[in-house]
C-alpha cells in the first residue's frame, strides 16, 4: 500500500510522483480538498526531505502513513526523526492502519460518540451475527488474547 517494501530511492521517487499529483487536485479544487503526501518511510533522511517539499512547496496540510514500516512500530527509534519533523513543521501526521483485520471497538472514551449506551449503534445495524460480535467484543479479546467465556 505504502510502498515500503521497495527500495527507498524508488519509493521516494514515488511518493514525489503521487505527492505532485495530490497538490494538483488539490490546486484545482481547494474547496473540495485537502492534501496529505505519503513519504518512503523507510528511509528517514528522504522522508524528511520529501515531508518539507509537500509542506513548503506542495502546500499539503501534512502527511499520512502506514501503522508500521516493514514490521517497525512507530515507536521505533528510526521514526522518531520523520515525526519530529513534521511536528516542527506544523504538518498533520494520519496514520492509516494496514495490514491487519482486527478491529476493536467499545467503549468511546475518550472520543465521544453521542451514545448513552456504548456499542448501541453497532447492535442497531444491519451486520451479520460474525461481524457484530467482532466489532462488539470478539477482536478486542483476541488481540488482547483473553477469553470470551471469562466475561459471561
Amino acid at each position: 500500500m505504502f510502498s515500503y517494501w521497495a527500495k527507498p530511492a524508488d519509493t521516494a521517487d514515488l511518493a514525489k510522483i503521487l505527492n505532485e499529483h495530490i497538490a494538483g487536485l488539490v490546486a484545482d479544487h481547494p474547496r473540495r480538498f485537502t492534501g496529505l503526501g505519503t513519504l518512503p518511510m523507510q528511509h528517514a533522511d528522504l522522508s524528511i526531505r520529501e515531508l518539507e517539499r509537500c509542506h513548503k512547496s506542495l502546500a499539503l496540510a501534512g502527511i499520512h502513513i502506514g501503522s508500521h514500516v516493514n514490521g517497525w512500530n512507530l515507536d521505533d527509534e528510526r521514526v522518531f526523526p520523520i515525526l519530529e519533523a513534521a511536528a516542527n513543521l506544523g504538518s498533520a501526521v494520519f496514520v492509516h492502519p494496514f495490514g491487519s483485520i482486527r478491529i476493536a471497538l467499545g467503549s468511546d472514551y475518550p472520543f465521544p460518540l453521542g451514545e448513552h449506551h456504548p456499542g448501541k449503534m453497532i447492535e442497531e445495524m444491519e451486520l451479520d451475527n460474525n461481524t457484530r460480535s467482532n466489532l462488539l467484543a470478539d477482536a478486542a479479546l483476541d488481540w488482547l488474547a483473553l477469553k470470551r467465556k471469562d466475561f459471561e
